[in-house]
């Protein structure tokens, strides 16, 4: 933690250069949040001209009373809002303007997760009817992520948006329009699922991050080293 007298861009350039150096001059991080202060955007071109500079969604939704006031107050806006802040992929998806619009993509938003609700609903009522029994207790890629990761690496966290995923099978090289991996070092739900399709036994070496090993919790890991 570092504290800074003022918002001047050269005092936010001293605190990452001080972080730089208590980190051992290692390699840049990949994604910093802040607020969307000039000065801070400022030094962090300076410092960490690699780095994805993204705006917290705390501050964004913060500025949004200001700026939007009368909009946050309308009934169904604030859900509308907070989807488009924290969902939406691409430009595209968040391209909606005018009130018309916004309207026809809310009413558009409730239909298409009632859908999927009752699509699952359909799918809980088929497995009670059938046979229930475990059918991935013993799946070798399940077996290797309890092997390396601790038990709280990953938590249950039902997703209501649908992402694209692109594998290549001989590389074993993923990607998921969800960010997980670029963000946090470990892979999301829905690479794992792609992996499991392709009947890839263990968790590719590349995509284990040693922090979040069972190493980590006993020994210096270095992630440098690999």
């Amino acid at each position: 933690m570092g504290f800074v007298l003022d918002e001047k861009t050269s005092n936010f350039v001293w605190l990452y250069e001080a972080f730089m150096r208590s980190m051992g001059e290692c390699r840049h991080p990949i994604t910093l949040m802040t607020d969307q202060a000039p000065s801070i955007a400022a030094a962090i071109r300076e410092i960490f001209s690699s780095t994805r500079h993204r705006l917290c969604t705390w501050h964004l939704g913060e500025n949004s009373k200001t700026n939007i006031g009368g909009l946050i107050i309308l009934k169904g806006f604030p859900e509308v809002f907070d989807y488009l802040l924290k969902y939406c992929e691409s430009l595209l998806n968040f391209n909606i303007t005018g009130p018309d619009g916004l309207s026809d993509f809310y009413s558009t938003f409730l239909d298409v997760t009632s859908e999927w609700r009752s699509k699952e609903s359909k799918q809980d009522l088929c497995f009670l009817r059938g046979n229930c029994h475990l059918a991935v207790a013993n799946v070798s890629f399940l077996i290797h992520a309890r092997e390396i990761y601790t038990i709280s690496v990953y938590v249950p966290n039902k997703d209501i948006i649908r992402h694209e995923v692109t594998y290549e099978k001989f590389t074993f090289n993923i990607n998921c329009t969800c960010k997980y991996w670029s963000e946090m070092g470990l892979l999301c739900g829905h690479s794992l699922r792609i992996y499991n399709i392709h009947c890839v036994q263990k968790i590719p070496e590349q995509n284990i991050v040693k922090r979040w090993t069972k190493k980590a919790m006993c020994s210096h890991v270095s992630d440098e080293e690999t």
